[in-house]
């Protein structure tokens, strides 16, 4: 376990976002197999001495980290950082509301007030990130929101919890698909964890040129300040585990000791047949995990494609969510954003009417499309919404190299 990871005060630049774009009637359809549900832990009766109370804290709190885990990714800017705690602050009253009602003997019960009493300000603090509307006010009561926190850990340690104030180590737990679809696709020439190798040595160079080698071509080059984000965010992490679905590839990477930092890593095999990085998202416990029973990827990424070929503009800004880099589109709705490639991938779609979107996996940062048109084929994506179980959605594609 790892103290308290902060919350998130810096966003990330545009490009992290601007490339990532089930249900009982699927029938055939692909999709993925989701995740357990989650069941609140049995609540002790009686009064607790320390023991008894540090085994039942620590249960409630497990069971919220195994919530907040469900939630997708942190937000990357301010409405996918306002998203994520509009989610999470509920999750957390939920537990602090079991925690209270635990009952206590004499020689806990001040220490465990005075947990309970700055959890509460912490939760509080939190609540104020929800309305935040720039990045700049994001930051600023994020920093508070971490200084506030601080007041957790004296009475936690007193009383010797060992969850409650510790983020979860990063895990795997690979997707695995229902009735899979039968595709030929590229294979890329490098291992996923060759690709992540690769890209963790130049991130720990801590040479934004090298580190741009390692980056797939469609996201372009990255300038300095998104160079820093990624090293101050992701160097010297250790892989935890991947995943590889052929064209594209995850990575976990978690900390060192009690380093709190994590990442879930997307590789996307680019034109010269080679994995490389292009996008990231920080989960609670890990991104390489099942989707959550109910998401909905398969539902909108068909709205996305449906919007796109009735050439239906609104329809395809009310698929995207926080953290989107798609915020409107041009009249007429004929190609995505401004970039070329974003009107071949419309055209595509337009062109191709008898061709749908079939799954290849989902986990807990996104889901992953091929789109064949029998001449070209896409990698289509979309993301797991920040503070969200369930919900899915801005737009990405990538064109894919020929099998």
């Amino acid at each position: 376990m790892k103290t308290l990871g902060a919350v998130a005060m810096t966003a990330c630049s545009m490009f992290l976002l601007a490339a990532c774009g089930s249900s009982d009637d699927k029938g055939d359809q692909p999709t993925a197999v989701t995740a357990a549900a989650i069941e609140a832990p049995e609540q002790p009766s009686g009064s607790l001495d320390k023991a008894a109370l540090v085994k039942a804290a620590d249960a409630n709190c497990e069971y919220e980290w195994q919530l907040r885990g469900r939630l997708g990714p942190a937000g990357k800017i301010a409405s996918g950082i306002a998203a994520q705690w509009s989610g999470t602050v509920p999750v957390m009253e939920e537990v602090q509301g079991l925690q209270s009602d635990l009952q206590v003997d004499s020689s806990v019960k001040k220490t465990w007030e005075e947990y309970l009493k700055a959890n509460q300000a912490y939760i509080d603090s939190l609540s104020e990130i929800t309305t935040v509307s720039t990045d700049e006010e994001a930051g600023a009561k994020s920093a508070a929101a971490n200084e506030v926190a601080q007041a957790t850990y004296p009475p936690a340690d007193e009383l010797g919890l060992e969850v409650c104030t510790f983020t979860p180590e990063a895990t795997v737990e690979k997707t695995e698909m229902e009735n899979p679809a039968s595709l030929d696709l590229p294979e890329p020439s490098n291992t996923v964890d060759e690709a992540a190798d690769t890209f963790m040595a130049a991130l720990n160079s801590g040479d934004c040129e090298k580190l741009n080698a390692t980056i797939n071509s469609d996201v372009g080059t990255l300038p300095a300040g998104d160079c820093q984000y990624l090293f101050d965010s992701f160097a010297n992490l250790d892989v935890a585990g991947s995943q590889s679905l052929g064209p594209v590839a995850y990575v976990e990477l978690k900390g060192k000791g009690d380093d709190p930092r994590a990442g879930t890593m997307t590789f996307v095999i680019d034109g010269d047949g080679v994995l490389k990085y292009s996008n990231n998202g920080v989960i609670i416990g890990g991104g390489i995990h099942p989707p959550s029973e109910g998401f909905d990827s398969q539902e909108t990424m068909d709205a996305a494609v449906a919007a796109i070929r009735d050439e239906d503009g609104q329809a395809f800004l009310d698929i995207q969510g926080p953290d989107s880099a798609i915020t409107e589109v041009a009249e007429p709705f004929e190609g995505i954003g401004d970039s070329e490639g974003g009107k071949v991938i419309a055209a595509a779609i337009r062109d191709n009417p008898d061709v749908e979107p079939m799954m290849i996996g989902a986990n807990q940062l996104e889901g992953a499309f091929i789109f064949d048109t029998g001449e070209e084929m896409y990698l289509l994506q979309n993301g797991h919404f920040p503070g969200s179980e369930t919900a899915y959605g801005n737009f990405g594609y990538w064109l894919l190299p020929s099998p």
